[in-house]
C-alpha cells in the first residue's frame, strides 16, 4: 500500500506543481535571482562558458525577460561572472534548456519538488511509523508555503532539500551505500555557498558511520567528498582570485555591509509578515513540540537532525540578506523544510487534544490560501519585495476592508524590531507551551 500511495503522490504533485510553472511562465517574466541564474544556463548551453557580459546585453534575445536588469556579477578579468550560486545548479539544467528552454528548465525543476515530496512521505513514514498521517500531513505541506512556490521557480531550493533528505534517509537506512553518500556529499557544496559549512558535518557524520569499514574502503569513501570541497575551493581561487568562497557575494553586493544579525535575522525569518515562515504556514509551529516528543523517542536522530537544521542555519543568518532578496516568502528555510515534517507528524499523533486537529486544519487552510493569494497575485506571482508589504494581507483589506497590517510585525522598512514582534513571541511562546502540554489534556 505503501508503494501506491507513494507513485500516487509523486504523479500528484508533478502534474500539479507542472501546472503551476507552466501557468507562471505562460504569464510572467523570470523574477529576482532566478533571471541571473538562467542567464548563466543560456551562456553555458550557446557559448560554453560562464562568462555573462554578452548575454546581459543581448537579454532581450532570449524571451524569458525584457528590459534593463542589474547584473548580478563581479569583474574579473573584463568578464562578467555571477557572484552568488555559480556551480552545479545551472551546470544540471543546461540539457533541459537545450531541449525545451525556461519550459525545459521549468518541468525538470517541477520533477525535482514531486521527487522531494515522495521522499518526504517515505522518511516521515520511516521516522514515526503512520503511514496515513505521513502521506496526509505530507501531501498539505506540499500545497503550501515554501514548496509550493519555490517548486517550479529557478532557485536551487528544492534541489538542495532533496539532497539534504537524500543523506539523512541514506545514513539511516539499513544496509547505506555509503559510495552513494560520499558522492552526495561531494555534490551539495557545489549547488550554493550556503551549504558548504553543512557537507563538513555531512563528512564528520559519514566518517563515524565508517568506522568499522575496512581501512582502504573508508579512504574511498572519505577521499570523494573531501576532493569535492577541495577542488571547490581551487574553482573558487581560480574564477575570483581567492580561497574565501565568500568574497565574490561581498564584493558584488558593495557598498552594502553582508553582515547580519544572528538573532535578529532568525526571528524576522520566522515572523516577519513578508517573509516569516510560521506567517504564511503556520502549521510549522507544530514541529517545536515535535521536536520534543522526537528527541524523548530517539536522542540522537533527533540530536542530528537539530544540528544539521542549526548548521545549515548559521551561515544563512550571519548574513544581512536573511530574506533572500526579491523572492518568495521563507525562501532560505526550504531547504530544511523536510526535516520539519517528521516532527510535525509525531507531535499530531501524540496529542491527545481533538482542538489541535482543529488549529491544525484552521493552519493548513490559511497556509494553502496564503499560497493561493500570493501566487496569483499580479504581477508578482508570489515575490515580496523589501518594503514591508504583504499581498495576503493587502487582499484580505480588499475584501473585508479589515486593515491588519498593525497587527503583523514587519522589519521593513524601518529595519529595527519593535513592540509587535516581542508580541508575536509571547504569543508564540505561550502557544507552544499550550501544544506541549496538549498530549496530557483528553477533550
Amino acid at each position: 500500500m505503501k508503494g501506491i500511495k507513494s507513485k500516487l503522490i509523486f504523479i500528484l504533485f508533478f502534474v500539479i506543481y507542472s501546472l503551476l510553472g507552466i501557468y507562471y511562465i505562460d504569464r510572467s517574466p523570470t523574477q529576482g535571482d532566478e533571471t541571473h541564474h538562467l542567464l548563466t544556463i543560456v551562456s553555458i548551453a550557446k557559448d560554453q562558458d560562464i562568462d555573462l557580459t554578452d548575454n546581459y546585453q543581448n537579454i532581450d534575445q532570449y524571451g524569458f525577460f525584457k528590459g534593463k536588469v542589474d547584473h548580478h556579477t563581479i569583474i574579473r578579468e573584463n568578464k562578467e561572472y555571477l557572484f552568488h550560486g555559480l556551480g552545479l545548479f545551472q551546470v544540471i539544467l543546461v540539457p533541459f534548456y537545450q531541449i525545451a528552454g525556461r519550459l525545459g528548465v521549468t518541468i525538470f525543476l517541477s520533477t525535482i519538488s514531486a521527487l522531494l515530496i515522495f521522499n518526504i512521505y517515505r522518511y516521515s513514514t520511516y521516522v514515526t511509523k503512520n503511514e496515513k498521517l505521513s502521506f496526509g500531513v505530507t501531501f498539505a505541506i506540499g500545497l503550501c508555503l515554501p514548496l509550493s512556490n519555490y517548486s517550479f521557480l529557478i532557485f536551487v531550493e528544492t534541489t538542495a532539500a532533496l539532497c539534504i533528505l537524500f543523506f539523512i534517509r541514506i545514513i539511516h537506512s539499513q544496509k547505506p551505500n555509503y559510495l552513494l553518500l560520499a558522492i552526495l556529499i561531494g555534490i551539495t557544496p557545489w549547488l550554493h555557498l550556503r551549504f558548504l559549512l553543512v557537507t563538513f558535518v555531512f563528512i564528520i557524520i559519514l566518517a563515524y558511520k565508517t568506522r568499522n569499514t575496512k581501512i582502504s574502503r573508508r579512504f574511498l569513501y572519505l577521499i570523494v567528498p573531501a576532493s569535492s570541497v577541495l577542488g571547490y575551493f581551487l574553482f573558487t581561487k581560480y574564477l575570483y582570485g581567492s580561497f574565501d568562497p565568500t568574497v565574490a557575494t561581498r564584493e558584488g553586493m558593495l557598498p552594502l555591509n553582508t553582515r547580519g544579525n544572528i538573532l535578529i535575522n532568525l526571528i524576522n525569518i520566522l515572523i516577519d509578515r513578508s517573509y516569516g515562515l510560521f506567517i504564511f504556514s503556520p502549521i510549522f509551529l507544530f514541529a517545536i513540540p515535535g521536536f520534543i516528543f522526537w528527541f524523548r523517542k530517539s536522542k540522537i536522530f533527533a540530536l542530528q537532525t537539530v544540528s544539521i537544521i542549526t548548521i545549515y542555519l548559521l551561515p544563512v543568518l550571519s548574513y544581512f540578506d536573511w530574506n533572500g532578496g526579491y523572492s518568495p516568502p521563507a525562501r532560505y528555510l526550504t531547504p530544511i523544510i523536510p526535516l520539519l515534517i517528521p516532527p510535525i507528524i509525531l507531535f499530531l499523533n501524540q496529542s491527545k487534544s481533538k482542538f489541535i486537529k482543529i488549529i491544525f486544519m484552521l493552519f493548513l487552510g490559511w497556509g494553502i490560501l496564503c499560497f493561493y493569494i500570493n501566487f496569483f497575485t499580479i504581477p508578482n506571482y508570489g515575490f515580496v519585495y523589501m518594503d514591508g508589504g504583504s499581498q495576503v494581507i493587502r487582499w484580505i483589506y480588499q475584501v473585508t476592508h479589515l486593515n491588519l497590517y498593525s497587527f503583523f510585525a514587519s522589519y521593513y522598512p524601518s529595519k529595527i524590531l519593535n513592540y509587535k514582534h516581542l508580541l508575536e513571541l509571547a504569543i508564540i511562546f505561550l502557544g507552544e507551551i499550550y501544544f506541549i502540554l496538549s498530549k496530557y489534556i483528553k477533550e
